[in-house]
């Protein structure tokens, strides 16, 4: 079987380097860089992109993929070079931070069921906590039912929401949880 890749298992070695100086991050983003990049000429366009979140296991349609390149193509020139590329993947992981350190109320560096199920009563839907485990499950790497700020990032680096409603969307479909997304989310 064509088993997809751990989405980002260069993520997991900054916890277990301990090294999480920006050099070290840089380092990283580079490795993928360099996965994604298949034709091998410095730049990523969409197909490439793609075709490599798919390979990775992060995406199965291209919108993700145009979004990205959307969001980190500062020369708008339809591709990403490392530069571009690193310095979306940097900032995206600030707003990974953000909304992390926001659900995350008691502040244990864990997002716990009880927390999960606040954020999105904040987004205005009730899920239940049979649906809040699928969701944990799926994201949980070492089977406590919480969420790691490592096991976070993993999940959400790649993929181009950077709020929380978004976060909750690509977790939702990917764990087939209904979060009530036909509904309207309120602001």
């Amino acid at each position: 079987a064509n088993v997809p890749e751990p989405c980002c298992n260069f993520v997991y070695s900054l916890a277990l380097d301990g090294d999480d100086t920006k050099a070290y991050l840089m380092s990283k983003f580079k490795e993928l860089f360099e996965k994604l990049d298949v034709n091998k000429d410095g730049k990523i366009d969409v197909k490439e992109l793609e075709e490599g979140l798919k390979r990775l296991g992060v995406s199965r349609s291209g919108e993700q993929a145009k979004e990205i390149l959307k969001k980190g193509d500062s020369d708008t020139d339809g591709h990403l070079d490392l530069a571009e590329f690193s310095s979306y993947l940097d900032e995206h992981e600030k707003k990974l931070d953000l909304v992390f350190k926001d659900i995350d109320t008691n502040k244990d560096g864990r997002l716990d069921r009880g927390e999960i199920q606040s954020a999105l009563g904040r987004l205005g839907l009730d899920v239940d906590n049979a649906e809040i485990e699928k969701l944990l499950k799926h994201m949980d790497k070492d089977g406590t039912l919480t969420i790691t700020w490592d096991e976070w990032r993993e999940y959400h680096l790649l993929k181009p929401a950077d709020d929380v409603r978004g976060m909750f969307k690509n977790w939702s479909h990917a764990a087939a949880i209904d979060i009530g997304e036909s509904l309207i989310i309120p602001d």
